[in-house]
């Protein structure tokens, strides 16, 4: 069974995301960010503030979040055994820096997590750097069983960042009501020069973090049976 819980709603929410419009800035290919250190919370914690409007949930439950303190410590932990940075962190420290980084985290129920990070740079160069992890998104996450580290062709470029302009994705909700027992979480982070962006779904059937996501994971170059 999936580490999630055991109800299932879905439903449309009103309201803004917490993320902020435009295609990603420019960055520096293969930069070191800072690590969040192991079992360290990789998400803000305003986006366990930000409460959900969720049609036909009943009034004496607690109100729903962008996310809440099982998630951040399940997403955390496939992100750390990545050892992935923290976007977060990268967003307070350093929005001076020109640094544009746009992350997809992949958790499917029984299949391996996957994260594909995208880099910037002033160039116009664009650094891609994607994990597999040995585990199951829903499961104990493993280690890094595959990797990949290269920069995009020209070609690659001009479709991400077509992609990108097109799909407006930092101007989504940052989240729906719109959970269930078995499938996968689909998490956007980006931080550029406005701050730190994130949306989330759970196993989408198009728009907006579908298409990205299926653009994102095409670029790794693996094959997946099933994407979900």
């Amino acid at each position: 069974m999936v580490r999630g819980r055991d109800w299932l709603w879905v439903a449309t929410i009103l309201g803004a995301s917490v993320l902020h419009a435009g295609p990603p800035g420019p960055a520096k290919p293969g930069m070191q960010l800072p690590l969040a250190p192991d079992k360290a919370r990789y998400f803000p914690e305003a986006l366990r503030r930000q409460i959900l409007t969720c049609p036909g949930r009943r009034a004496d439950l607690p109100p729903m979040t962008v996310m809440d303190e099982f998630q951040d410590g399940w997403f955390s932990e496939q992100l750390a055994a990545a050892a992935e940075p923290s976007l977060a962190k990268l967003a307070e420290t350093g929005p001076s820096s020109g640094r544009s980084v746009v992350r997809f985290t992949w958790l499917p129920s029984f299949d391996h997590s996957v994260t594909v990070r995208l880099e910037w740079a002033p160039s116009g160069d664009m650094h891609l750097a994607a994990r597999m992890l040995s585990g199951a998104g829903g499961y104990a996450p493993g280690a890094v069983k595959q990797k990949v580290d290269r920069d995009l062709t020209e070609g690659e470029r001009a479709a991400v960042n077509k992609l990108f302009a097109s799909l407006l994705l930092w101007r989504q909700p940052a989240a729906l009501c719109d959970m269930g027992l078995d499938g996968a979480e689909w998490l956007f982070e980006g931080t550029d020069s406005a701050g730190y962006h994130f949306v989330k779904r759970w196993s989408p059937n198009n728009g907006a973090v579908k298409e990205a996501g299926l653009a994102m994971l095409k670029l790794t170059g693996w094959h997946f049976k099933d994407i979900y």
